[in-house]
């Protein structure tokens, strides 16, 4: 066989070159670089073993793969995820890949052969670079137009996910479109977060602050719902925020036993009820009011001496009463176009027939305890019982003289209450108050101190000097008994003769006792 018929021709060269090097008559390439000893070696031993073939070069093989996919299974696969990018219910991806299976093994079917589906990985990676709804959005008037009407559905016709009120509720965070000044000085935009029962669609609670909504936001949402109605849903439904899934938020709910729901991000309607509520919060509370900051699709269509934000501010507490009118009179008054009962009124006449429902809360203590945010840094603990945090001191009586380097306190501030302080010691869960706590149920300084000198275990000066005399004493003074000495008659002490300030034998000084506990 010749040499043009064991390779591809454009790698004659090549294969050339191997055979006049093993036959001795080139030393090197054309470039200078010859082959190693290595090389000559596996070239030999390819030529003994397979002939002139064996000496075509392994990378030449290379691109020439045929293609993996059919040209119908390419054609069926494109079409899939342009038929689900483009459907105005926004289908999942693993959804969209189950269709694709289906569709590719009844065609397989159909044409007799056997047909294997691409990676998950793979139809992700073209699902992505598929641009959504490119065709409709230029049906509609434009890719704005698209998506802003497409996420919208017809939510009257959703499934209800409860039967009774209590049931299920929506928890989500909408940043009021508003500038507020409140008494501090601070102006910026308030965030408001509510509580939507989903069965009626009344506003549970509320919580509206000038601060980023955190896992403080949602804990305080709790207390506002328990002491509205004295209970909590059985189920919470929320999004992905980081807030809603993170420890602290689940830790409580799943101290109160309420389960967590996570709404699927691609069924925006699945949360129509807290949406719903924010759209009538904006256009009822905010529209036309002093603050208000207009959509704006492009930062250039308005000035910068126009913009809301140089503008008249918006009193907080003016806007909170508002708020709360909206939320607690308005919407659970309102009644539907049929002529039905109004959220309120439904609850109410559910509630006579099958009672309250919901998880029944008592505003207690350990309530308290569970709904109290946790402090992130460490408070240090001093001899007198004192957790300082900070700037400010917590006093106890249950700390006082115990050394807590193996401890931790699992310290919770209580947030509507600077004054008062939580701490776990000991299995149990106790109160510590700050000085203007103790000092308005008549506690001193003073007192402390008393109780911190007679309690106290001694301070290191005194254990490091005793520790210095027992290591300075020889050995056989320390194991040996002191032996008595006799005392002088002009220096002993008349038995009769006490002290004012001392005490009789058997009796112990009465010392100053904390108050009892803050009662909540």
């Amino acid at each position: 066989m010749s040499i043009e018929h064991t390779g591809d021709p454009k790698h004659l060269d090549e294969l050339g070159f191997r055979v006049r090097f093993l036959q001795g008559r080139v030393i090197a390439r054309t470039s200078g670089k010859a082959p190693s000893r290595r090389t000559k070696q596996r070239w030999n031993q390819a030529f003994k073993e397979g002939g002139a073939v064996a000496l075509n070069p392994k990378w030449s093989r290379c691109g020439n793969r045929g293609q993996r996919l059919a040209r119908w299974h390419k054609t069926l696969l494109i079409e899939v995820i342009r038929v689900e990018r483009s459907r105005t219910g926004y289908p999942s991806r693993t959804g969209a890949m189950g269709k694709y299976e289906k569709r590719l093994a009844k065609a397989a079917k159909k044409r007799g052969c056997e047909e294997s589906p691409v990676h998950y990985s793979t139809f992700c990676k073209l699902w992505k670079q598929r641009d959504h709804c490119t065709e409709d959005a230029m049906a509609r008037g434009g890719r704005r137009m698209a998506n802003a009407v497409t996420p919208h559905g017809n939510v009257d016709k959703q499934v209800p996910l409860a039967d009774g009120p209590f049931q299920v509720a929506h928890i989500d965070h909408c940043l009021a479109p508003t500038y507020s000044k409140d008494d501090t000085g601070a102006e910026a935009k308030p965030w408001l977060t509510i509580l939507v029962d989903d069965w009626t669609g009344e506003p549970l609670a509320r919580v509206m602050t000038q601060k980023y909504p955190s896992h403080k936001t949602d804990l305080a949402l709790l207390r506002e719902c328990a002491r509205k109605h004295g209970r909590l849903p059985h189920v919470i439904i929320s999004d992905h925020g980081s807030d809603f899934m993170g420890t602290v938020f689940i830790a409580a709910l799943a101290a109160f036993g309420i389960d967590a729901i996570y709404r699927p991000e691609v069924d925006p309607r699945v949360g129509h009820r807290v949406e719903r509520t924010f759209g009538t919060f904006a256009e009822t509370v905010c529209r036309g009011y002093p603050g208000f900051v207009i959509d704006i699709p492009n930062s250039r269509a308005i000035s910068a001496k126009k913009h809301p934000s140089r503008g008249p501010r918006r009193d907080f507490e003016d806007l909170l009463h508002h708020t709360d009118h909206l939320l607690f009179e308005i919407i659970p008054t309102l009644k539907p176009l049929d002529g039905s009962k109004s959220k309120f009124e439904a609850r109410q006449h559910f509630e006579e027939i099958y009672g309250k429902q919901g998880i029944p809360v008592a505003m207690n203590l350990e309530f308290l305890i569970v709904t109290a945010p946790p402090l992130k840094e460490s408070g240090c603990v001093e001899p007198s019982g004192a957790i300082r945090v900070k700037e400010k001191r917590f006093y106890t009586e249950s700390l006082i003289g115990v050394d807590l380097r193996q401890h931790k306190l699992f310290l919770r501030p209580e947030p509507e209450d600077p004054s008062i302080l939580y701490y776990a010691f000991g299995g149990k869960w106790h109160v510590a108050k700050s000085r203007d706590a103790l000092a308005s149920y008549g506690r001193t300084d003073e007192s402390i101190r008393a109780d911190a000198q007679c309690l106290t275990r001694p301070s290191a000066a005194d254990r490091a000097q005793r520790r210095r005399a027992l290591h300075s004493s020889p050995k056989r003074e320390r194991r040996s008994k002191p032996t008595p000495q006799p005392v002088p008659f002009d220096q002993s002490v008349d038995p009769t003769d006490t002290p004012a300030n001392s005490t009789p034998s058997g009796q112990v000084a009465a010392l100053p006792t904390l108050p009892l506990p803050l009662k909540i």
